[in-house]
């Protein structure tokens, strides 16, 4: 879903409210501009503007009601639906940072993930990152298609000589997803069929891997697959439907 296939420029708008206002969230919402940094999007071009204080305690996005209810039937049901957002048309979000709805808000005008070819190695984990906070996102207001376009993305990342994600991204994935989540099956992935083998001699390595105890039983299950199926599915070979099949990731049996 792109908002250039939708009707913009005399569209209505909604109100995300981000972060912590000094008086609390809930009377955040009327405080001075002093205290706010708005978000907003041009209606003719998608073109997003900034307006208010650089050093906000809450961040208001601005963004048209129809994309938004669009993309995601969590949101249109709140905006939409019989609750005080649908009045209002504001919603005051308080289990996301701002950064992750600033990352929503460009995908809900891009219609596409950018591709993922940072510089530097620091650079690629960040971006890995930030990527993972979108699938969380996805995951929350329950828009596939942005989770969708987000693996897309982490797929092609193989291709292109990149590292593969490193402890804090591991860490963030399995504290926020749960089993079987393609964020999960990337990661695996990533250590099981493309991975360097030397990695998991090393002292340092033993030592984080104690830790993570659910890590370490997907890659004995995935490595275990890989030995006794003759020729099993890469999930950076499949599609986005075969990754969407009902299928156990560690089974015998690849996606029909």
């Amino acid at each position: 879903m792109a908002a250039k296939d939708l009707e913009l420029r005399n569209a209505s708008t909604v109100t995300l409210i981000v972060g912590q206002g000094n008086q609390g969230s809930d009377a955040a919402e009327d405080e001075a501009s002093d205290h706010e940094r708005i978000v907003s999007v041009n209606a003719a071009s998608g073109i997003r503007a900034k307006a208010g204080a650089t050093e906000a305690a809450l961040t208001k996005f601005l963004v048209h009601e129809n994309v938004i209810c669009e993309a995601s039937p969590v949101l249109k049901a709140a905006f939409q639906g019989n609750f005080a957002e649908a009045g209002n048309k504001t919603m005051t979000i308080k289990d996301l940072d701002v950064d992750m709805v600033d990352q929503f808000v460009k995908w809900l005008y891009r219609g596409k993930v950018l591709p993922v070819k940072p510089e530097t190695k620091q650079a690629e984990q960040l971006c890995y990152l930030n990527m993972a906070h979108l699938v969380v996102v996805a995951n929350m207001w329950l828009v596939e298609d942005l989770e969708d376009d987000v693996v897309d993305a982490l797929v092609k990342c193989i291709h292109h000589h990149a590292m593969p994600p490193q402890w804090t991204v591991l860490d963030f994935v399995y504290a926020n997803t749960c089993k079987l989540s393609y964020l999960r099956r990337w990661v695996v992935a990533w250590y099981t069929e493309s991975g360097d083998r030397e990695w998991y001699k090393r002292g340092t390595t033993r030592t984080q891997l104690a830790e993570k105890q659910e890590f370490v039983l997907d890659i004995a299950m995935a490595s275990g697959r890989q030995l006794t199926h003759p020729k099993p599915k890469s999930f950076f070979q499949m599609t986005r439907e075969e990754r969407k099949a009902p299928v156990d990731m560690y089974s015998k049996s690849d996606p029909d």
